[in-house]
């Protein structure tokens, strides 16, 4: 049988992690919003073009952590019910 307390220190830095990449994602949505005001303050196809560039980084990069962040739960969940 494994050791209880390593079980729990894995299970504590899912945690963490998950919780790290939640505040990516937070961060993810104040730069997404940031760029769509400076889209809307210019009419410049330049900066219209990239700023479709990014919000596409965005969404690209939201799909990820949450691919991520759910298959992480998944494991945290495990390594809980490994540990009772």
């Amino acid at each position: 049988m494994a050791n209880p307390y390593s079980i729990m220190a894995l299970h504590f830095r899912y945690r963490l992690w998950i919780a790290e990449m939640n505040s990516d994602i937070n961060v993810l949505r104040i730069f997404d919003d940031y760029v769509a005001e400076l889209a809307s303050k210019n009419s410049d196809p330049a900066v219209k073009g990239g700023v479709a560039g990014f919000k596409k980084e965005f969404i690209l990069l939201r799909t990820e952590i949450d691919e991520l962040r759910h298959e992480m739960h998944l494991c945290k969940m495990s390594l809980s019910a490994d540990a009772r």
